[in-house]
């Protein structure tokens, strides 16, 4: 679960911190990776209680921002000559 909290953190969520444990719990409960959340959209945050709207997008962009770092790392010069 560090990996979800980290995640929450790294989010720029204006929650308390109470708030991002049930959220990165909740997240670690349902997801096993960033893809698996990706491949979701934001009625299963909604469903595992992200309510907030403002968090729910804040989550989507982090797991982008992350999943591109990851693609960039696995295939930099495919992912830099996509970018042209």
């Amino acid at each position: 679960m560090s990996f979800w909290l980290k995640f929450v953190r790294d989010s720029n969520l204006s929650v308390n911190n109470s708030i991002m444990l049930k959220y990165s719990m909740a997240l670690a409960d349902r997801f096993s990776t960033i893809e698996e959340l990706l491949a979701n959209d934001e009625n299963e945050l909604t469903k595992l209680g992200i309510t907030n709207q403002a968090d729910r997008t804040r989550l989507i962009k982090q797991a982008r921002l992350l999943d591109d770092k990851v693609n960039e790392k696995s295939n930099p010069l495919f992912y830099r000559i996509n970018l042209l």
